[in-house]
């Protein structure tokens, strides 16, 4: 957080914060031990192009929220390292792994 950012009003932050997206991926890794989230390999490099995005609501920090973000799955079994092997992708084949999230609404 920038100094500019914390010397803001509490009214200017909520106005932020009720537009600001956070990204399941970022929530996920603060959960886990490790890194694995990759959606396409290129060239030997493990990146993460697709993303899901949440609002301030289904983050675990916020007091206020409706719910939070649940299990998280990349289905990236498919994706292969086409650096490692003169393997080719079927047409049919996507290059990208699919992002999967659930959300979980909190019961009042």
């Amino acid at each position: 957080m920038s100094r500019r950012h914390r010397e803001l009003p509490i009214d200017r932050k909520r106005q932020i914060w009720d537009v600001l997206l956070y990204n399941v991926k970022d929530i996920q890794a603060q959960r886990s031990q490790g890194d694995f989230f990759y959606t396409h390999i290129y060239n030997g490099h493990y990146q993460t192009l697709d993303h899901i995005l949440v609002s301030q609501e289904f983050v675990s920090g916020n007091p206020r929220r409706l719910g939070r973000v649940g299990n998280i799955s990349v289905l990236n079994d498919h994706l292969f390292d086409q650096a490692l092997t003169n393997e080719e992708i079927p047409a049919w084949q996507s290059d990208h792994g699919q992002l999967v999230a659930v959300l979980e609404f909190d019961r009042d």
